[in-house]
């Protein structure tokens, strides 16, 4: 069984993590290393995590975005039938009657439970960007 660190290109043991260990390795990639250089090192996954924690508050777009979702959720949970109108004129084309495809007052209170989760999950999405 090989160990994770091993020689590098020149046989110097220099502590790197080179896996697979360079006999395993077919001679394309081999060749390949000694182009680039030797190194094949990867990052340490704490320098990935604090790469990835390090924000400026993120961007005005997407902020702007979540915005809008907000008020869309607010409006799914408020007034669920103007969401349904605005987008039975969608179904023209496919729905014989698209008045007669409402939903029933246990379907807008689904809608309603729906929006809640939404709004719960865009609101903490806002709340990570600052």
């Amino acid at each position: 069984m090989a160990s994770a660190v091993g020689p590098g290109l020149d046989g110097q043991n220099r502590g790197l993590l080179t896996f697979p260990p360079m006999a395993w390795t077919s001679a394309s990639r081999r060749r390949f290393a000694e182009r680039v250089g030797g190194n094949r090192t990867f990052m340490s996954h704490g320098a990935i995590v604090q790469a990835a924690s390090e924000s400026d508050g993120g961007s005005p777009v997407f902020v702007l975005l979540l915005c809008f979702f907000l008020v869309m959720g607010v409006v799914q949970v408020v007034r669920p039938q103007l969401l349904w109108k605005a987008n039975s004129r969608l179904q023209r084309g496919w729905v014989r009657n698209p008045e007669a495809s409402e939903p029933t007052s246990k379907g807008y209170a689904m809608n309603r439970v729906v929006g809640v989760i939404f709004l719960g999950f865009v609101i903490w999405m806002l709340v990570q960007q600052f």
